[in-house]
């Protein structure tokens, strides 16, 4: 039928049914205005249905009267001798069949006119509970089909008076035979038949009995011949159910050519699909030179359609063709080729292939099957050769046709997936023109231009496909596979952006390494390979930072897409075709019956059984199956959504910390109170950025979280995928943890306020404020049970899903979170024995480690932390390391300790974030190792300094003995200590933290009660690490500022201490020392804090040796230098002070 817009089609129907136009509007008029469109619907709807069951009823019954007829004309080419019929009553009796045969033709003709306007009121009905119905069309459909149904009544009747000239006729025959007429007498006539075509056919039975039974044997063979041919145009006319009963009766008449009719039979068996049945009836039929070639096509056919390849394979790989006409043997090569590629045996088939016979039909058939195998083992060459010279055949029947668009299909695809996309376009653009295989050639073009990455033609090539065939499964496939590339694009587009962000930072860490290293280089012969290093990773951070990206907005919208277009599909398809307005409950009840119904019209109005594509109702089977998979894939969608929404927020949040850090860093490097002020209002503004973020995801997740279960719950009353409904149940399971947790957080937060008034209430009751004593709040209890329900679930009833180990690892800290560890470690357990691919199973042997470390069973942790360094690219890797190294340390294996250690050390290293805490801790254990080696320390010593010549890394030997230093000095070790920090500065005189080293060294000396020039050694420090010194040359900036910082406060204390000595000593030498100090610092450092302090120390020197005018002049400096210092004030009076003496003293000279 053409396809027509819904009022087109409401014309042509109204014409069929010719009602005039007057009735029709008073019909539709004549409908109450209030009456529900719904109500009326299923009414006609039930009503059409009805008429369909009755027109059924009509053709079978008219089918059946057609076969008594035939038989009854078949009479007439019996022996003249056998009926007994003279010629003038053979003409009457001719002619009255005729007239049954006529008026038979005149109500089929009727009948299949009132079926056609049936199926034309139902798709027009269909269209409108598709669409928006037409009001007045439900009474025009109505009364049409009251039309209908009386006109079919007086057919009923006509075929009622059909049958009863039938039986007479069949009394006439009788009558003409003695014999007939006694055998009518003897057999009883059964009043229990239901139909009157059983009734009939006994009656001709008899008479063909009767017949038989005077017959000589050439007329039994004529007669023979007779019933042959009729079952012959049975099987012809797919009249398999009479077929099968007509031979069954004759089997019972000519038992002598029972295996003639058993082949017959196996025939009707095989037209009627009951393969079972065709081995049944050809087992008990001898094989001869004439019904070879007969038997062995059903049989090797039908137990190919049972998909028997074993017994295939087996009985006919070897199989003798000779003698076999070539299309027979054609067939059989096939089918044996295509039952060893279903069992997938390696095998040359080609060998078999060979045996072929160009001249026969089905060798396109082979030559697929034969290029399937090699595509099968890879070899796409061979095979795409094959199908080309498979193209090249004559084509000798309806069945090569078939093969030969398949070929074609299958070369277009072959070319598809070797990336040839230019070749498979041009094929499927010529298979474009066979109407059979439309659909498919456009969908293989539209992916041949998405593989072009030719969107616009590809868009172009869908909505063809979408405006031409809107009702395809096909176009419908390519919406859905396109909205599933959506989601993979979105997600490769983000695993882009943080890789691109991650690649930045590291490039960014390693260029201001390399910068840092330039500048401390002292070798003019390196400065080229630092200066092309430096130049390389600039580069290479311009382009990484010039990479398209998409940014939020972008794959926001992307996902809108996705949602979008499962939405359309759930909205226009969701009937099995597309329509274009979302219909309720009724409506979707209504299609499927008219469904239902005219798909049982299409199959009776069949004409061939074989079909490259589905018919209507298939179509709609496979379109509804596509929206099923749109709906759980829209969830899906929206759960990885709700996934990526939250990683983004905190991909933000890590980059605002980030900033922070930067922030703080910048406070402690600047001392203008202005720019601190300033910093710190931005990282307020940072902050508050960060507090929204939280607050952003918490209400995000609250709204998706409901939204999502409840779609889950809906999803999971369908049929599905085993993997879809395991992941569902996952995904509910981990949103309910959220929840859970959720729902605790703000319990918790309650349960805090509630004791805080509770502890308020408490003390007034005990300071008599209130009498009665406060009830003290229940703390809340964590309750995970419908998570854990859910995962136990997938555990459960999916044993086999890939979501398995995350319901494991998901319920392993469900438990964990409930204080249930040995539960926990038994799920994590789970893990480690049955998922070791998994990427939760470093966590999971992380985890089980860490509970039996806590445990005290060290071994059981050790075996544990080393199953975790299987996994280098974990990021447990590092602090499985740590632990391990500590748990060798408390089994006293300081070795191996030590090794273990160390790895950790070089890891830190290899980071671009610096160093870490476990780097930290791992040089702590290391030094501790070295020092409880003996009691002394001088062993551990030893050790320590072998050690660090052999690992030729002069910063680790350094860091080593440094960190040793420290904790012999922390452990009350002090010469151990003296000792370790001397050999240190010996060996590593240009470590970077040799003035912390030196700094250190100088405290411990302090603490000696001998007389030693402590003050003298710091000065000493402060020559050889400030920033003009040589040292400072060969470091680095920062390294130059920290050393500097150190160099001063040396300088400080030893001004300082100088100065405590000459006062508590009256040691003009140290007086002169203490001077010699402050003058450099105010010189070398007037914007240090103590500059103010050191200058006015100067003067009291000054003043306390006598030197009245200097001093004078220091004050004076001191107040003019220093404005907010506190000692301007007292500088200024002591200035006059020097002033006065030193004019007392001016005046005692004058008067000498």
């Amino acid at each position: 039928m053409k396809k027509f817009t819904i009022h087109s089609m409401i014309m042509v129907f109204v014409l069929t049914i010719g009602l005039p136009p007057i009735w029709r509007m008073n019909c539709a008029l004549a409908r109450p205005k209030n009456e529900p469109v719904e109500l009326t619907k299923e009414l006609v709807v039930n009503r059409l249905i009805t008429e369909t069951k009755e027109i059924d009823s009509i053709m079978k019954n008219l089918t059946y009267f057609r076969d008594v007829i035939s038989e009854l004309r078949n009479l007439e080419v019996y022996p003249f001798e056998l009926i007994n019929m003279t010629d003038s009553i053979l003409v009457r009796y001719d002619k009255a069949i005729e007239s049954l045969e006529q008026q038979c033709k005149e109500i089929s003709d009727k009948a299949a006119m009132h079926k056609a306007s049936l199926v034309d009121a139902m798709e027009i009905l269909r269209e409108m509970v598709r669409s928006e119905p037409v009001q007045s069309m439900f009474t025009v459909l109505h009364n049409g089909n009251t039309k209908r149904l009386h006109e079919l009544n007086n057919i009923n009747q006509r075929i009622t008076g059909l049958w009863s000239s039938a039986d007479s006729l069949i009394d006439f025959v009788m009558n003409q035979s003695v014999d007939i007429q006694k055998r009518g007498k003897n057999k009883k006539e059964s009043q229990e038949e239901d139909i009157w075509y059983d009734k009939y056919q006994k009656k001709i039975d008899l008479i063909k009995d009767a017949i038989k039974e005077k017959a000589s044997l050439p007329q039994m063979e004529e007669l023979f011949k007779i019933e042959r041919f009729h079952i012959g145009k049975l099987l012809e006319t797919e009249k398999y159910d009479l077929a099968r009963q007509k031979i069954f009766s004759l089997m019972d008449r000519y038992a002598e050519k029972k295996e003639e009719l058993s082949l017959l039979l196996a025939k009707v068996e095989f037209s009627s699909g009951n393969f079972r049945e065709v081995l049944s009836t050809i087992s008990d039929i001898s094989e001869t030179r004439h019904n070879r070639e007969q038997l062995l096509t059903l049989k090797i056919q039908s137990l190919y359609s049972l998909m028997e390849y074993e017994a295939i394979w087996q009985n006919y790989q070897n199989y003798d063709l000779t003698g076999l006409q070539s299309s027979v043997r054609n067939l059989v090569i096939w089918i044996v080729i295509e039952s060893g590629f279903a069992l997938r045996i390696q095998w040359d088939y080609s060998q078999l292939a060979s045996m072929m016979d160009n001249k026969g039909s089905f060798k396109h058939h082979v030559l697929h099957a034969l290029s399937r195998t090699y595509l099968l083992s890879g070899d796409r060459q061979t095979a795409l050769s094959i199908m080309e010279r498979a193209l090249k055949h004559k084509v000798l029947s309806e069945n090569d046709r078939i093969a030969v668009r398949e070929i074609r299909l299958a070369l277009a695809q072959v070319y598809y997936e070797m990336n040839e996309y230019e070749k498979s376009l041009a094929l499927f653009y010529d298979i474009l023109n066979k109407r059979e295989d439309f659909e498919k050639a456009l969908t293989g073009i539209i992916w041949c231009y998405i593989k072009l990455n030719n969107d616009r033609k590809a868009d172009i090539a869908l909505r063809k496909l979408i405006n031409l065939k809107p009702e395809s499964p096909y176009a419908l496939e390519a919406i859905y596979i396109l909205a599933r590339k959506n989601l993979i694009k979105v997600n490769e587009e983000w695993k882009k952006i943080v890789y691109l962000d991650k690649e930045e930072k590291r490039l960014e860490a390693t260029l201001r390494r390399i910068n840092d290293k330039k500048k401390k280089n002292t070798r003019k012969e390196d400065a080229p390979k630092y200066e092309y290093a430096c130049n390389e990773l600039s580069s290479l951070l311009k382009r990484l930072k010039n990479e398209n990206r998409m940014n939020y907005d972008s794959l926001k919208n992307l996902y809108e897409r996705i949602e979008r277009t499962c939405k359309m599909i759930s909205t226009h398809y969701h009937s099995g075709t597309y329509q274009e307005t979302v219909f309720d409950a009724k409506r979707e009840e209504a299609l499927f019956l008219l469904d239902s119904t005219l798909n049982q019209i299409g199959n009776s109005l069949a004409e061939k059984k074989l079909k490259l594509f589905s018919n209507a109702i298939q179509n709609r089977s496979k379109i509804k199956e596509i929206v099923k998979k749109a709906k759980i894939f829209a969830v899906i969608a929206e759960i990885d959504r709700l996934r990526w929404e939250r990683e983004f927020l905190d991909w933000k949040k890590a980059q605002y910390r980030d900033e922070e850090i930067a922030i703080d860093s910048s406070i402690a490097a600047v001392h203008d109170s202005l720019s601190i002020e300033h910093l710190r209002e931005k990282k307020k503004i940072i902050t508050n950025t960060i507090d929204s973020l939280i607050n952003s995801e918490d209400r995000l997740v609250n709204s998706r979280i409901t939204s999502l279960k409840l779609k889950i719950d809906t999803l999971l009353k369908m049929e599905m995928d085993e993997d879809d409904a395991a992941y569902l149940n996952y995904q509910y399971g981990e949103m309910a943890y959220i929840e859970e947790n959720m729902k605790y957080s703000m319990l918790y937060e309650r349960y805090e306020m509630e004791m805080n008034d509770y502890s308020r209430k408490l003390d007034d009751f005990r300071k008599g404020v209130q009498l009665n004593h406060p009830v003290k709040p229940q703390m809340p209890v964590l309750d995970h049970s419908n998570s854990i329900e859910k995962f136990k679930k997938v555990i459960n009833d999916y044993p086999n899903s890939k979501f398995c180990p995350s319901s494991f690892y998901s319920l392993a800290w469900c438990y964990n979170d409930l204080a249930k560890n040995d539960s926990a470690v038994s799920f994590m357990g789970e893990i480690i024995r049955n998922y070791l691919a998994s990427s939760y199973a470093p966590q999971a042997w992380m985890y089980c480690g860490e509970y039996y470390f806590d445990k005290g069973d060290l071994d059981s942790a050790i075996i544990c932390y080393q199953s975790v360094l299987k996994y280098p690219e974990s990021e447990w890797f590092e602090e499985a390391l740590y632990k391990l190294a500590w748990s060798q340390y408390r089994l006293s294996n300081p070795e191996k300790a030590i090794s273990s250690f160390l790895a950790l050390v070089d890891l830190g290293d290899i980071a671009t974030s610096g160093a870490s805490l476990l780097e930290k801790e791992s040089m702590d254990y290391i030094a501790i190792s070295f020092s409880e080696a003996d009691v002394t320390g001088e062993k551990g010593l030893q050790r320590a300094l072998l050690f660090a010549e052999k690992l030729k890394d002069e910063q680790k030997g350094c860091r080593i003995l440094h960190r040793l230093a420290s904790v012999f000095r922390e452990q009350g070790r002090y010469e151990i200590a003296k000792k370790t920090y001397t050999s240190m500065l010996g060996m590593y005189p240009g470590y970077p933290k040799s003035p912390v080293v030196e700094s250190e060294l100088v405290k411990l000396l302090e603490r000696e009660p001998a007389a030693n020039d402590i003050n003298g050694a710091k000065i000493k420090i402060y020559e050889k690490y400030n920033y003009k010194g040589e040292w400072a040359k060969g470091q680095s900036k920062e390294v130059q500022r920290e050393a500097d910082s150190i160099a001063q406060k040396q300088l400080y204390e030893a001004a300082i201490g100088y100065h405590q000595r000459a006062l508590q000593k009256n040691d003009s030498r140290a007086y002169q020392e203490a001077m010699n100090a402050y003058r450099e610092m105010i010189t070398v450092y007037p914007e240090s804090k103590v500059a103010n302090e050191c200058h006015y120390n100067l003067a009291e020197i000054l003043f306390a040796v006598g030197n009245y005018y200097e001093a004078a002049e220091e004050y004076m400096a001191v107040t003019r230098r220093y404005p907010d210092s506190k000692y301007r004030e007292t500088a200024a009076w002591n200035a006059i002070v020097a002033s006065q003496n030193l004019l007392k003293m001016e005046t005692k000279l004058q008067n000498r």
